[in-house]
């Protein structure tokens, strides 16, 4: 296995380009159109300052236009030349290229030099012709090229040659470097922030907006706290201790990140001098003590949602994350679980929890929510095959029994674990614990500035939810960034998930119980009616219990998080830093969480009000919506039921081997109303019936939350609900062999399955499409004493 993985890991290293090299500044340059101006080296790209040249793959226009819409912010950042760099002139296509989408300078690189350097000394191709049309043409294809030309909306070029890779050069005055970007894949550009970034972060732009000024002596000038305001913007300082002052800051920052190692401890905020520090108005970060040019830059970069490097935006592929991270996180080698990273310029998924949630129970859920639609699938085609090699005599039948053939289920239950633990998501995801370097005080530092950054980046935001989330400062924090980032409220409430922890434990385990159950009724050989139903009932009937009183505490906890989220404020959440007083483990002074996140809230919502009031309209009805209607959806409780598919066919394929009193039968061989009655019961049973039945009892069991506080009382209502359950079982069950002897028996006429199943489809569909969604319950008294929010809250 090591020896496939190094192989492995060899191939990977063999496909990536080489890193990207200093451009040579003895290039010749054209300006396009021809005859607009004579030929110079590149050299003159840098003489007035620094330059950021984009190197365009085929006259891209999408990248070209999202870079032309920060022009006027790469000239504020310091470059003195912007310019687009092609590799041939092609009839027409400047003009239009520069009257669409392109408003600065047009250079040709007739000698790809640039694209040389951008490859590591040669021009990086990422697909061959015969490669793209295969791709293009392979509907399972999941290649990153693949999906950036579906996302894309700007008409593009097709003229030209399109497969040498462009990227992205950010030149210093001296002509290196100071930033690279090569398009991996087709279609990866270079993101405008990361450009901006690097021209923001030279010192002198910070001292410029910070109103401090460089001089040519040594040593510092101090200016008196009381002094004019002509004093203290003379202040000088120099380069020694502004190095000082950049480590402080990003030593208090990190203590950020050394609390998301070891959890969050304390819940009460300290009495005393410490807990003043989270107190004052929310620009209180800029006028306090701490106040310096670093922090001011990297609260701006944090309010702007920008990433402060390249580098430090990092994922995990999921399957890392579940199948090698573990292990090293039980060794405590958090440098090894940073190693699983990797650079990315968007996430799937944004992972948001709280420290204070058991790891297990994340890791669970995780598991499930990513393992579970493909474990379903593969552990039915397993099912299926074992059928098929059944019914052909290539399976044996069990010992001890003519015709006892038992191996769907167990195929089926083997099939679904082994997919569950070793699918292969190819999804990245952002875990903090992972993608925020432990190991470099620098990156973790760098990482948390860039937090904004990463959650506008993510597609989705999954909330691993339990009762201590909303009352962590930075949970909230995040939620409200990715809500602030997707804009429109419809919007941020599609990317939204929210997963209770106890989700996952609870699926996984019922689905475990009733494999089990199954597998033992099939093996006892007993008929199901009457003593193999009684079996069943028997057996099942603790489980059930137990369940029932899960989802009843999941019922009650949503009224709980209600009252929670209407009572929101920021002054009563936690946060690990005003909870140890401002101080670290060494008796130093700790940056203050609660004044940065309130300078950002301020900037992206206008003032801390109406982020109070976001929670407790939209953030609430979406919470709401998710916990109550998505917890349990109808494809998870499919894929939970699955077992009682696979044990029709084990049963039907006994059945099929026994054979029947009809002489028309062939032996071995089954009739086709002996196909259609096997298709008839996996379909009503697993995707109407037991989905049907549990969303009414879903439905029940909220209703009746609010029934009793006593334990016995909890209890009583767990066994009526379990007696509903097995009332509307039978009920349906009774009324099907009804419905079937009327109209020409089960055996005789298909007219029985075609007219159940369109009824119990419609009835189906029905409860799960057309019953009103849970809303929220809780009254919002600030709307009953007239203090309504001001920003309007759309329906889930």
């Amino acid at each position: 296995m090591r020896a496939l993985g190094a192989a492995a890991a060899v191939r990977r290293l063999a496909t990536m380009p080489p890193a990207p090299v200093a451009p040579p500044l003895t290039t010749v340059l054209t300006p396009l159109p021809k005859g607009t101006g004579p030929d110079f080296p590149a050299s003159d790209l840098v003489t007035g300052g620094p330059a950021l040249v984009f190197a365009i793959r085929r006259m891209c226009r999408k990248e070209a236009k999202e870079a032309a819409s920060h022009m006027d912010e790469f000239k504020a950042a310091g470059a003195t030349r912007v310019v687009a760099l092609v590799k041939e002139d092609l009839e027409n296509e400047v003009k239009e290229f520069r009257e669409g989408f392109w408003p600065g300078e047009v250079l040709m690189d007739s000698e790809h030099k640039f694209y040389k350097a951008l490859g590591g000394g040669e021009t990086h191709q990422p697909l061959g012709l015969l490669s793209f049309l295969g791709m293009m043409l392979n509907p399972f294809s999941s290649s990153k090229t693949k999906a950036n030309i579906k996302n894309t909306t700007t008409p593009g070029n097709m003229k030209g040659e399109g497969f040498i890779a462009g990227g992205c050069y950010v030149l210093n005055k001296d002509g290196t470097p100071a930033f690279s970007h090569l398009e991996e894949n087709l279609g990866d550009h270079a993101k405008p922030e990361a450009c901006l970034t690097r021209t923001l972060w030279q010192p002198c732009k910070l001292l410029r907006r910070c109103k401090l000024q460089l001089a040519g002596t040594v040593g510092v000038h101090a200016a008196s706290r009381n002094g004019s305001e002509k004093g203290c913007s003379a202040v000088m300082v120099n380069w020694e201790d502004l190095h000082s002052m950049n480590d402080a800051v990003q030593l208090s920052l990190t203590q950020r990140v050394d609390v998301m190692e070891h959890g969050e401890d304390g819940d009460a905020l300290p009495q005393g001098d410490g807990s003043s520090l989270s107190e004052g108005s929310e620009d209180s970060i800029s006028n306090g003590p701490e106040a310096n040019p670093f922090i001011e830059s990297w609260i701006q970069i944090l309010m702007q949602m920008r990433v402060t490097s390249p580098q430090v935006q990092r994922g995990i592929p999921v399957y890392r994350a579940l199948q090698e991270a573990p292990l090293k996180w039980a060794r405590n080698e958090l440098g090894e679980i940073h190693a699983l990273t990797r650079t990315t310029s968007q996430f799937h998924e944004f992972w948001s929890h709280s420290w204070r949630t058991k790891a297990w129970l994340k890791y669970i859920n995780i598991l499930f929510l990513n393992n579970g639609l493909p474990a379903f699938v593969i552990g039915t085609l397993f099912a299926l095959t074992a059928f098929l090699l059944s019914f052909t005599g290539l399976l044996p039948v069990w010992a001890g029994h003519e015709t006892g053939y038992v191996w769907c289920t167990p195929a089926g239950i083997f099939g679904y674990y082994l997919t569950l633990l070793f699918w292969r998501s190819r999804k990245l995801a952002f875990l903090d614990i992972a993608c925020i370097n432990q190991s470099d005080g620098r990156m973790k530092a760098e990482a948390l500035v860039s937090m904004g950054a990463f959650l506008k980046e993510s597609q989705s935001l999954l909330v691993l939810w339990d009762a201590t989330y909303v009352t962590r400062l930075w949970c909230v924090f995040e939620l409200g960034a990715f809500l602030h980032s997707k804009g429109p409220e419809a919007k941020a409430a599609k990317c939204l998930q929210v997963c209770p922890v106890f989700v996952g434990p609870a699926f996984l385990a019922g689905h475990l119980g009733f494999s089990v159950l199954l597998l033992v009724f099939l093996i006892s050989q007993v008929q199901l009616f009457p003593w193999g139903g009684l079996l069943l009932g028997g057996l099942a009937f603790p489980c059930l219990v137990q369940l029932a009183d899960l989802v009843l505490a999941h019922c009650r906890s949503i009224e709980v998080m209600q009252h929670q989220v209407r009572d929101f404020t920021i002054e009563q959440s936690k946060s690990a830093c005003c909870s140890c007083g401002h101080v670290d483990a060494n008796g130093g002074p700790m940056l203050c969480d609660r004044r940065i996140i309130l300078r950002c809230i301020s900037a992206w919502f206008g003032s801390k009000e109406k982020f109070e009031s976001v929670v407790r309209g939209q953030v609430l009805q979406v919470l709401v919506h998710q916990l109550a209607n998505r917890v349990f959806s109808y494809w998870r409780i499919v894929q939970i039921t699955a077992p009682a598919g696979w044990a029709v066919l084990d049963i039907w394929c006994d059945n099929f081997k026994r054979g029947s009193d009809s002489v028309d039968k062939v032996p071995g061989i089954p009739t086709p109303m002996e196909v259609l009655n096997m298709v008839y019961s996996i379909i009503f049973f697993n995707f109407m019936l037991l989905p049907m039945g549990a969303l009414i009892l879903l439905r029940l069991a909220y209703a009746a939350r609010h029934v009793g506080e006593r334990r016995c009382t909890q209890i009583l209502l767990s066994l009526g609900l379990v007696k509903v359950g097995a009332l509307l079982a039978v009920v349906c069950m009774v009324l099907e062999i009804i419905t079937a002897d009327f109209l020409g028996g089960r055996q005789e006429s298909p007219m029985y399955a075609i007219v159940i199943l369109s009824t119990m489809g419609l009835l189906t569909l029905f409860c799960w499409r057309c019953l009103p969604a849970i809303k929220v319950s809780v009254p919002d008294v600030s709307r009953q004493v007239g203090q309504c929010s001001d920003i309007p809250v759309p329906e889930c």
